[in-house]
């Protein structure tokens, strides 16, 4: 007797069989169709276009510590000299508004949708 297997791709999202596309995020392989697959990598290139833009850089920074600082009182009012020691709270102030952003690496999950298989967990 002799068997026959037939392996057919449904999306993940809807479970539609047509025009079914692997899409891999994160390391984990997602089989979208059409409707579902341009959304979902538009969204991913404009993230990879955010990410690989360089943020800008505030105003003085990038310059020996004291002149950057200096320049930024300046710019907000406050009088400070060419040269010798700079306020305590101007320093502080001038820390606080450079701060570098904080980096979070969140896991992508994709959103629960009606009729999605596995409550569109892509972990299961």
């Amino acid at each position: 007797m002799a068997r026959k297997m037939v392996e057919v791709l449904a999306c993940d999202i809807c479970e539609t069989d047509r025009k079914v596309t692997a899409v891999t995020i994160d390391g984990r392989q997602l089989d979208l169709c059409a409707r579902h697959r341009q959304p979902i990598t538009a969204l991913l290139g404009r993230l990879r276009t955010a990410a690989a833009t360089p943020a800008a850089k505030p105003e003085g920074a990038g310059k020996s510590e004291p002149i950057g600082i200096r320049e930024w009182a300046r710019a907000h009012g406050y009088e400070v000299a060419d040269k010798g020691k700079i306020a305590r709270h101007i320093a502080d102030e001038y820390q606080a508004a450079h701060q570098s952003a904080q980096v979070v690496t969140v896991p992508f999950r994709a959103p629960a949708m009606a009729g999605s298989r596995n409550g569109g967990s892509i972990d299961s």
